[in-house]
């Protein structure tokens, strides 16, 4: 059990906001069907920013409220305590330009993205990729 900590370590930073090669945008709604039309939008809107990603961007159903849209970033920014900001603000001028409201709180310093395939705490629903 053990050796499996540092992977595990390593799964939350490659899939949380610290990790600095990619963004979530996290469309969220009260309504289940508004938030996946939302990430439907938002993906749509990338393909049609970002052509050289059509087909690569993952989607996954949070197991709560809404969906999680990982943006890879087409390069490294340096370390930095200032990088949730960045993201945030960088994620949320997506989301206007598609016109889409996304969950501003997974910016959080302190907010931690959950796996794929682990248990929503409240409604007990698992965090699965959708196509």
């Amino acid at each position: 059990m053990i050796s499996a900590i540092p992977s595990a370590l390593h799964a939350l930073v490659r899939w949380g906001i610290p990790h600095r090669e990619a963004i979530h945008a996290s469309p969220s709604r009260a309504n289940l069907d508004e938030a996946l039309a939302d990430a439907r939008r938002l993906v749509t809107f990338l393909y049609q920013r970002y052509p050289e990603s059509e087909g690569d961007v993952p989607v996954y159903f949070s197991g709560g409220k809404g969906f999680h849209v990982l943006v890879e970033l087409a390069h490294e920014p340096p370390p930095s305590i200032s990088f949730p900001l960045t993201a945030r603000t960088f994620a949320e001028g997506l989301a206007n330009r598609a016109g889409v409201r996304i969950d501003p709180s997974i910016y959080d310093i302190a907010h931690i993205i959950r796996l794929p395939n682990t248990k929503h705490p409240k409604t007990g629903l698992f965090k699965r990729r959708i196509d």
